[in-house]
């Protein structure tokens, strides 16, 4: 039997009793993170910010003669744990997920957004981003933008390849999660034996599974169309991303069938939503018209009537009602989505010109909707538990 922290104590029992072997992995990986990375991390805590940035930079871009002075352990960390590619890869099988993902662009960054990335907040992982102030803050859109471009990186041609950026930022998170659990960890703000390790494996395997499985489930509701392939594909995208984020073979999904069993076990092991969930989920949400550059206060104001109609439709009334958003109808509102989609499809299919240029303006919105800073690509470090005294990162 696992260590049980003390806040999954009531679903372990009730999640034990329909699979035991997938709650007690589940739970052992609550006390687990970074096995590879963490030291590494802790040996470089003290290292001003922009000589930590500049080693990792020169260690994910392959800048040999730069990185020569970096310190041994990041050193051995890139000789031995970057550099492996798992057998199971196969780069040419990420193909159909990279057209099921553009084809189906608009849905996916809606089902991304108003969904999926507020069902992972939804467990014990929002506390590390509420302690820490990384979503309930002034950098909630930024935040998002980050998590948009990382979403669009990893479904471009080639993207998971060791030069390319989809791998860059998957390798750059979780840089972010190792050493916001360090930072976490020597605080005196976060509850080891009731919550477990801060940023655990068990949450970054479910949050994995939340976005291969539960984007692929929620786009569909809004209009998404999948082949078999595609989704297949789709799936190992995620897998491959799970494990460069440093996620464990022994809690990787390998399949869709496993994200979903993981999704729903792993729900079933995590607390209900609590405060901390419902500030975080109302953050996201309240972003969104920033994110879409929205400023007129009536606009705003039905911007966010939409999402949290769209959310809800989405989430269920019963995980809606557990994160405070407001009341509200949802008959028709996937419906009509889906009739606009397909009125847009079939469209298209008349109009081969046009509906290029729509896929062209698909991809344009996604991109500004994501965060490229024009320095490049910042492999910045918090240096602070809270992120309004952090550099910026």
């Amino acid at each position: 039997m696992p260590k049980v922290p003390s806040s999954y104590e009531k679903g372990y029992e009730q999640a034990r009793s329909l699979n035991p072997q997938f709650a007690d992995n589940y739970i052992r990986h609550t006390m687990i993170g970074d096995e590879d990375l963490d030291p590494v991390m802790e040996d470089m805590s003290g290292m001003p910010p922009g000589e930590m940035h500049k080693y990792i930079h020169a260690g994910l871009h392959q800048e040999e003669d730069a990185f020569k002075k970096a310190p041994e352990s990041l050193q051995r960390y890139f000789r031995e744990v970057d550099t492996i590619i798992p057998e199971w890869v196969e780069f040419e099988a990420f193909r159909p997920a990279v057209v099921g993902f553009h084809k189906n662009m608009p849905e996916i960054l809606v089902a991304f957004v108003t969904a999926a990335l507020l069902e992972g907040f939804t467990t014990l992982i929002s506390k590390s981003f509420y302690l820490t102030g990384r979503v309930h803050s002034d950098q909630a859109t930024r935040r998002f933008k980050q998590n948009n471009r990382h979403l669009l990186e990893i479904f471009l041609p080639g993207g998971l390849r060791r030069e390319g950026d989809g791998y860059r930022l998957s390798a750059r998170i979780r840089f972010v999660h190792a050493m916001v659990r360090h930072l976490l960890k020597d605080s005196d703000i976060w509850d080891t034996q009731a919550w477990g390790t801060p940023l655990s494996a068990a949450h970054i395997a479910l949050a994995v599974s939340i976005f291969s499985a539960q984007i692929l489930k929620h786009s569909i509701s809004l209009g998404a169309v999948y082949t078999p392939e595609e989704r297949e594909s789709f799936v190992k995208v995620f897998r491959y991303t799970g494990y460069i984020m440093g996620v464990p073979e022994s809690i990787l999904m390998k399949d869709e069938d496993e994200a979903r069993t993981t999704v729903d076990m792993g729900f079933m092991c995590e607390p209900p939503p609590d405060e901390h969930s419902i500030a975080n989920a109302n953050a996201l949400i309240k972003a969104g018209p920033s994110l879409l550059n929205i400023t007129d206060p009536g606009e705003v104001a039905a911007a966010l009537k939409t999402l949290y109609n769209i959310s809800r439709a989405l989430l269920g009334h019963e995980l809606a009602d557990a994160l405070h958003y407001p009341k509200s109808r949802t008959f028709g509102v996937l419906f009509a989505h889906r009739m606009k989609n397909r009125i847009s499809r079939v469209k298209n299919q008349l109009l081969r010109t046009r509906g290029r240029q729509t896929k062209l303006d698909n991809f344009s919105q996604m991109l500004q909707l994501s965060a490229y800073d024009e320095v490049g690509m910042s492999y910045r470090m918090p240096d602070r538990v809270k992120a309004s005294e952090s550099s910026k990162w």
